[in-house]
């Protein structure tokens, strides 16, 4: 067969644009084209070298089709209709008349009462011979047109298909001959390499060019930038025009510019590297130093001009490095990273002169807090990046004028961005202390305090971060205030600091030396506060959460059956968010809190093995999460009444916390602080096996949710008690149980049914295959097992559940008061 060109491709799938309008049967139904609706009406052209199947709502709409219409056939029609229209007005106006002669005729008074009241009902008759007549004269209504003609846009559509169609099919007839591919299995490897550079997913050869470049690369000094435009906060593209403000004297300058063309990371890729200045902006992985941002050309000009001056390039420079708090040494030292929430909305006079460049000069004379609205709804329109720019020309305008400033930090008494200078004095005494505040923007203010703050107010602040330090961790830091901004210079083998989200956080009371010599010394304890780990490194960013009931609705706890329970997170949900599911693996433990309910204290335990939490709340009673105690376990913190928690973000998964300390720490001589409650043990379970166990009393019941998985094994329970107390029995795979997983809900039970099932196994606990727990609470009239093999309880006593890694759940029915017992079941 010959193959096909593209004349031959057109000529064959050119076709007429008139399509004829047929029905198929029910059973021969399909989608339609345009919305996807089952649909018995087709468009067929009349040679059938296309069809396609089409709703007949979209016949009617006259931007999808135009009916053709037969002229003459119409017209023959309106004059038919019009011959019909006058008889019937003919005969109409014939009756009228002979009924007006008869009226005339009768003039005897009594006759006329009896005609009157005969004409009456002749009336009547009439109106419903007129009613009729009209009803039978009702215009039939108009059969719909067979034949269309496709809108332009359309037609194309249907002929790129039909050549689409041909192509393929002569593709794959070509590739089913013999003789179709290479047979040399060298010019197979050779095309591959060739695609894979022509996609540039492997390095082709280096030219001459960039041979030369490289080398100079090897022995050039590196800055980092960012990869997205510091004006407008646009990622950048290749090839994009951009313009590097540099220094090679950081942090102070002077700053130069270079124009250029933004490319990919390392010089391997194809195009130039912008080598200048004895510097090379490859930003490949040597690129370590700062002191160099990047800007879109455009967003330069628009911000300083075509030609600016050398002092408005200085300030360029200091206001974008200095002003990223991820610069900031101290910042990148934290682990997870920290994250500076921006405030909502921009200057109002950005926006204003932003509106007007953009020609919706109405949108600048909004209230800000309508224009923070609309900015939420539409965040990433490029209107907001002509914004951002022009907020960065007014914030340069109005930066103060002054003198370069250096001093030791720990001189420092006060100083605000904005001051030209700082105020001074001798260094910090050691009951002095320094707080540095840190916002979006950098570092936004520094105050010498004259003793710490205690006792410690732990208000978590949304826009800031704050830094404590005494006079040993700032004594060999330098400061640079320039423009009425500050950079702290980082010093040779300096650990950090810790960050808090509070400006006044509790105390450190001790230090331990023991990484590198004592350069590196680690937590051990937190003022008034409880301590979860033995310590905890100094460089952490610390959040603070508020546990209490006024502020969330539970807390998760993600346990790791790789670590054997030994560690967890937390996920705290406030009163607007309970996500439902996590990607990480792990087992969860919801413990709800109910609005009016208080955690009265609480205790961690912990062995070398694993760890676990006893709660009391309120309205729940003592609730046990975690692994069940055995002989080792040791009471590591205690808290009554505690109001937050300090945390560090985990793994660095969004939302999850490890909890640090909680605050406030309670009373060591508390006799719960030092009782250890190991809870009922299974003989048949070593006590190394690590199980988690958790219980709930089975009195004053209002309403059980049961979680099961697909199978219909038992994974846990939520009970709500009629005091309005929640409790949490076994473990689940998500945070929150979701409500679209399996479950069963009963309201008022009145008693327990347990099936234990064993398909295609005789094993037990430790046996050769799955077996299955299933659990069900239902009212005394309703029986929800069907198989013989179950198990009754009423509701009394307490319902205990222990679980194992990748076995089934052990469900038990005890006397009240067992929790507190440490009895060997059999």
């Amino acid at each position: 067969m010959a193959p096909l060109t593209t004349e031959t491709l057109i000529m064959a799938t050119t076709f007429a644009n008139l399509y004829t309008h047929r029905k198929v049967a029910e059973t021969a139904a399909k989608a339609c084209d345009i919305c996807y609706k089952s649909s018995t009406s087709v468009l067929i052209t009349p040679d059938k070298k296309d069809f396609f199947f089409v709703c007949p709502v979209h016949l009617k709409d006259r931007y999808f089709c135009t009916p053709k219409i037969d002229e003459e056939a119409a017209k023959k029609k309106r004059e038919k209709e019009l011959e019909e229209e006058k008889e019937r007005v003919k005969k109409e106006y014939e009756e009228k008349q002979k009924k007006k002669k008869e009226k005339e005729a009768k003039k005897d008074k009594d006759e006329k009462d009896k005609d009157d009241a005969k004409e009456k009902d002749k009336d009547k008759d009439e109106k419903k011979d007129e009613d009729k007549d009209k009803e039978d004269d009702s215009p039939t209504p108009e059969e719909e047109p067979r034949v269309f003609e496709l809108k332009t846009t359309f037609y194309q559509q249907r002929l790129l298909k039909k050549r689409q169609a041909e192509a393929a099919k002569q593709d794959r007839e070509r590739a089913s001959k013999p003789g179709y591919f290479p047979h040399d299995k060298m010019n197979l490897i050779d095309l591959a390499a060739e695609s894979l550079i022509e996609y540039d997913l492997l390095p082709r050869p280096l030219t001459p060019l960039e041979e030369q470049q490289a080398l100079v690369c090897e022995r050039s000094k590196h800055l980092s930038f960012s990869s997205t435009c510091d004006a407008c906060d646009v990622p950048l593209s290749r090839g994009d025009k951009v313009v590097f403000v540099y220094t090679k004297e950081w942090p102070m300058g002077p700053w130069s510019i270079c124009w250029s063309s933004y490319r990919v990371e390392g010089y391997n890729r194809r195009g130039s590297i912008t080598q200048f200045d004895g510097l090379c902006f490859c930003n490949g992985p040597r690129s370590s130093f700062l002191g160099c941002a990047v800007l879109h050309s455009r967003c330069f000009n628009l911000v300083l001009g075509r030609n600016p001056s050398q002092e408005m390039i200085n300030r360029l420079g200091t206001d974008l490095l200095w002003r990223k708090p991820s610069n900031l040494w101290f910042v990148k030292n934290c682990y997870p990273r920290i994250h500076f929430p921006e405030p909502d909305g921009f200057h109002h006079l950005a926006v204003s002169i932003a509106a007007r460049r953009a020609g919706i000069p109405l949108l600048g004379q909004l209230p800000p807090e309508l224009v923070v609205s609309i900015q939420s709804l539409c965040p990433n329109k490029p209107f907001w990046e002509l914004v951002r720019v022009y907020t960065l020309k007014l914030r340069l305008l109005t930066l103060p004028d002054g003198e370069q400033v250096e001093d030791y930090l720990g001189t420092l008494v006060s100083w605000k961005r904005g001051d030209v200078t700082p105020l001074c004095s001798t260094s910090l005494s050691n009951t002095e202390h320094l707080r540095i505040t840190i916002d979006s923007d950098g570092i936004y203010k520094i105050k010498r305090l004259s003793e710490h703050v205690h006792p410690p107010k732990l208000l978590k602040r949304r826009l800031k971060r704050y830094i404590i330090a005494d006079v040993d961790q700032v004594k060999s830091i330098r400061a640079y205030f320039k423009d009425g901004l500050c950079w702290l210079l980082h010093p040779t083998f300096h650990p950090g600091f810790t960050i808090w989200d509070t400006s006044a956080p509790p105390q450190v009371l001790e230090l331990s030396s023991t990484a590198k010599n004592g350069r590196y010394p680690k937590i051990v304890g937190f003022e008034e506060c409880s301590m979860v780990p033995d310590s905890i490194p100094r460089t952490l960013s610390i959040e603070t959460i508020d546990i209490t009931a006024r502020c969330i609705t539970g807390i998760s706890f993600r346990l790791s059956p790789s670590l054997q329970w030994k560690k967890f997170d937390v996920f705290v949900h406030d009163k607007g968010s309970k996500p439902t599911s996590c990607t990480k693996s792990g087992k969860f433990v919801f413990m709800p809190l109910p609005t009016d309910d208080e955690i009265l204290w609480l205790q961690l335990r912990s062995s070398k093995h694993a760890s676990s939490l006893m709660v009391k709340t309120k309205l729940s009673g003592v609730i046990h999460i975690g692994s069940q105690a055995t002989e080792d376990f040791r009471v590591k913190a205690f808290s009554r009444r505690p109001q937050r928690m300090l945390c560090n973000n985990g793994l660095g998964e969004a939302g999850f916390h490890q909890p640090l300390a909680f605050y406030p720490k309670g009373d060591s001589k508390d006799p719960r602080a030092l009782s250890m409650i190991t809870g009922p043990q299974l003989r048949h379970i070593p006590p190394s096996s690590q199980l988690l166990w958790s219980w709930a009393p089975l009195e004053h019941i209002d309403n059980v949710t049961v979680y099961e998985e697909n199978n219909g094994n038992f994974q846990g329970m939520r009970i709500v008690y009629k005091n309005g107390g929640e409790r949490f029995v076994g473990i689940n795979q998500h945070m929150v149980p979701p409500t679209g997983s399996a479950y069963s809900y009963c309201k008022e039970p009145t008693h327990l049914s347990v099936e234990i099932t064993a398909p295609m196994t005789t094993g037990g606990w430790l046996g050769d295959g799955p077996i299955y727990t299933m659990v069900s609470f239902a009212p005394a009239d309703h029986w929800p097992l069907l198989s013989s093999e179950y198990t009754q309880y009423p509701l009394e006593g307490e319902l205990h559940c222990w679980v194992r890694p990748l076995e089934r759940a052990e469900i038990r029915v005890l006397p009240s008061g067992t929790w507190r017992r440490s009895d060997v079941l059999d």
